[in-house]
Order: C-alpha cells, then structure tokens, then sequence
C-alpha cells in the first residue's frame, strides 16, 4: 500500500503538499487530526482488510487454552443461557493435574471449563450487542 503521508521527526505532511502537521492531535483541529491519525494507521503496515481480520480476531470469544493463560487479567464474561455479561477478574487455579476457573469482581456465577462454549463465553473485549459466534471454543 502506498504512503498518502510522510514523517519528518516529530512532524507529518501529506505527499505533495508542503503544510507539516504536529505528530499529535489537537482540540478544535479535525483536519489536522485526520492526518495524525491516517499517518498512525500508515505505520502499521496494515492494509484494511488486515485491520478488518484483526478486529474481528479481537472480538472473538477465547478459546479454552486462550483463557487459560489470562490468570490475573479482565476478561468479559456472557452467560449463553441468560445473555447477560460482565467483566470480572480471570483465576486460573492449578490443582494437581487439573485446574479450574475462577472470577473475581462479578455478580453472576460462570460455569466451570467443562461447560464452556455451551453456557457462557469469555472475551477480551466486550461483544456488540447482538454478537453471535458459532466457531470452536475448545
């Protein structure tokens, strides 16, 4: 994908045009922050059906070996059975040659791993609403 931007230090200007820009946004500034942002997205080396993937990874619900690796960290939990959903704290507890999944922070009650995928879900983001997801959790 060709650069529609290029950088010069801390500034940025738009191929062909002489006007640089600062590398950060600013209030009352839409065009300019425009730029910032379209140079941003032009760093990643990303083109939009890349960034569309990536999304799409991101709203994903984890996997069941995904969500055994994020002890310690927040993740969006849904009941499939009630729809309802909340952030927690994930707790992976190591148990002799097994483990099972604790929340911390929440007011609903999730299944243990053997029932997930069939009555409740974890993300890393929170789903849009009306979100379904039918590929393997397991």
């Amino acid at each position: 994908m060709e650069r529609l931007t290029e950088r010069y230090g801390d500034l940025i200007r738009i191929k062909g045009c002489k006007t640089l820009y600062g590398n950060t946004e600013r209030r009352s500034a839409p065009a300019a922050n425009a730029i910032v942002r379209l140079a941003a997205y032009e760093d990643t080396l990303r083109t939009p059906d890349e960034i569309k993937v990536l999304i799409a990874a991101s709203t994903a619900p984890l996997k069941l070996d995904e969500l055994r690796g994020m002890d310690g960290e927040p993740v969006y939990c849904q009941s499939l059975v009630t729809g309802k959903g909340e952030w927690v704290i994930c707790r992976v507890v190591e148990c002799s040659n097994n483990w099972f999944l604790a929340f911390g922070g929440g007011v609903q009650a999730y299944g243990d791993k053997d029932t997930y995928g069939e009555k409740w879900l974890a993300y890393c983001r929170k789903p849009e609403e009306g979100t379904t997801h039918d590929q393997e959790v397991h």
